[in-house]
Parts: structure tokens; C-alpha cells; sequence
């Protein structure tokens, strides 16, 4: 069996996405080349950094109370991820984006915000304030200015993407699963 890899950086992480296959090196680079696609279309899909992405221009455009229509892949992760928010009561909330920015951990020197800044920010948080429509995949934020930090749960989602690149079973330092007979995914964030 041959082991090829790619490596790439997406969500300002290094990622690796290995495949061990009885494949021809061509065609065992081709799937890797389509799995590293589908890590882009995450990532041009659910970055808060990107004002062009989906996510952003879900969060900029929302009007509070109104449902807009998003796509599978943006619904599919805000569903996971209010699950995770219930089945936790809380402890996970994407929808920490405000602080997040706020800190501006990214910057060449982040700084600790006022209290004032983050009362402002605090008010713009909350997992509750974010409605699903499962029959017509639509989302709703019930309050202005709700943002989602998709942060690793995004990163988790592209190892993890319902795509031609499936996987089946996941391993506990990324996704993993099999393409067809014999041909094994593994992405890792490499930190």
C-alpha cells in the first residue's frame, strides 16, 4: 500500500491530509487534491475573517427575526453546533465571535479590552439568541450583531465533510475514513 500526502494552509493552520492506497501515485494525489478542495470550500464558507464568506455575510446582513436561507454546509455546522451548545448548557457558544474580535488575538499586539468593550460585546453573545428551520434550512439570529467564531469546530468540519472524500470514522487527532476499498483519509491540523 503507498502513503501520499499533502500539506496546505487553511484556516491559519497547517493541515496534512495523508491517503494509504493501493492507487497509482496520480490518481492517490487526485483524491488528495479534492480533499484539500473541500478544506478551501470550508474555509471560504465559514471564516469570520473573510467578509465574503457566508457566515460573515450571515452575520452582517441578518435582520433580527428574520430567517434567510443558508447553504447545506452552513446549516449542517450551525446545527452541530447547537446541539453541542445544549447537550453542554452552554459551555460551548460559537457564538463567542464579538470577543473574540474584540481581544483581536491575531494582531501583533493583542490587547485587553475595557470594561465597557466587553459588557457591549457580552451583550452580543449567546447560542440562544441563534434560530434553526430545519424544514426549510434557514437561519434566524434573534438579536443584531450575533456573530459565530467557527474556530475549531470549522477545522473539524473539513476533516470530517460529506463530500466524494466521506469519511466513515474519525480519529481522535482529526478525521479519518475510507474511500471505497482499502483507501484511508487522515486530516490533521498541525499545530
Amino acid at each position: 500500500m503507498n502513503s501520499e500526502r499533502i500539506s496546505f494552509c487553511a484556516y491559519d493552520t497547517l493541515c496534512r491530509i495523508q491517503v494509504q492506497t493501493p492507487l497509482p501515485h496520480a490518481r492517490a494525489f487526485g483524491l488528495l487534491q479534492r480533499a484539500r478542495d473541500i478544506a478551501f470550500e470550508v474555509q471560504d464558507c465559514l471564516s469570520m475573517f473573510n467578509p465574503g464568506s457566508e457566515l460573515s455575510v450571515l452575520a452582517r446582513d441578518s435582520v433580527p427575526g428574520v430567517f434567510q436561507r443558508v447553504s447545506p454546509m452552513l446549516y449542517s455546522f450551525l446545527e452541530q453546533n447547537m446541539e453541542i451548545c445544549r447537550l453542554t448548557d452552554g459551555a460551548f457558544d460559537p457564538t463567542v465571535a464579538p470577543l473574540v474580535k474584540l481581544w483581536d488575538f491575531l494582531a501583533d499586539e493583542p490587547r485587553v479590552p475595557d470594561d465597557e468593550a466587553l459588557a457591549a460585546a457580552l451583550g452580543q453573545v449567546g447560542y440562544r439568541h441563534i434560530r434553526l428551520d430545519a424544514r426549510t434550512r434557514r437561519v434566524c439570529f434573534a438579536r443584531s450583531g450575533i456573530t459565530v467564531d467557527p474556530g475549531a469546530a470549522g477545522k473539524g468540519l473539513a476533516g470530517c465533510y460529506p463530500g466524494p472524500c466521506r469519511p466513515r470514522r474519525r480519529h481522535r487527532h482529526g478525521g479519518a475514513g475510507r474511500f471505497g476499498r482499502g483507501h484511508i483519509l487522515v486530516v490533521r491540523a498541525l499545530l
